[in-house]
């Protein structure tokens, strides 16, 4: 699997990737870099595949709260009964 993110303003950067597969859809979980204020901080790029070589990139998760103000990274995630 080559990946990386060609969204964001810093493009062609991914880390700490984290992939799961839920029925035919494989989903990958990173660290991207996101704008904010006048600089960049991290948060949790999601990007899909059917075959773990062509990625659609899906967006990011936001940082709500307040706990997530410097930014979020090292994704994990688990499916359990159908869900992610």
């Amino acid at each position: 699997m080559i990946f990386t993110d060609n969204f964001g303003p810093w493009k062609n950067f991914a880390k700490d990737p984290a992939v799961i597969k839920l029925g035919n859809t494989y989903f990958l979980y990173y660290s991207v870099y996101e704008a904010y204020g006048d600089g960049k901080r991290l948060a949790v790029g999601i990007a899909t595949s059917s075959d773990m070589e062509n990625w659609e990139i899906r967006g990011t998760l936001p940082n709500t709260q307040e706990c997530e103000k410097n930014g979020i990274a090292a994704p994990g995630a688990f499916a359990e009964n159908g869900k992610i």
